[in-house]
Formats: C-alpha cells, structure tokens, sequence
C-alpha cells in the first residue's frame, strides 16, 4: 500500500505543478495583451 500511496502523491504533484505553472503561462499572456510587464520581467 505504501508504494500505492507514493504513486498517487506522485501524480498529484506532477498534476498541481503542471496547473500552477500553465496558470502563471496564462497570466503572463493575458498581462502581455495588456501591455503590462509580466511576473517573469520578459
């Protein structure tokens, strides 16, 4: 069951990592349509 559970963790991780980071791409986009500077100063 341990291995199970380091599995699933696994994923969630993958999964809310992979999300935080297409929500800052999108923000970034939406405030560069904007004409305002991004977070990441591109």
């Amino acid at each position: 069951m341990k291995i199970d559970i380091l599995k699933n963790n696994k994923v969630m991780v993958i999964y809310i990592f992979s999300a935080y980071t297409y929500g800052l791409i999108f923000l970034t986009l939406k405030n560069e349509r904007k004409g305002k500077k991004s977070c990441f100063g591109v």
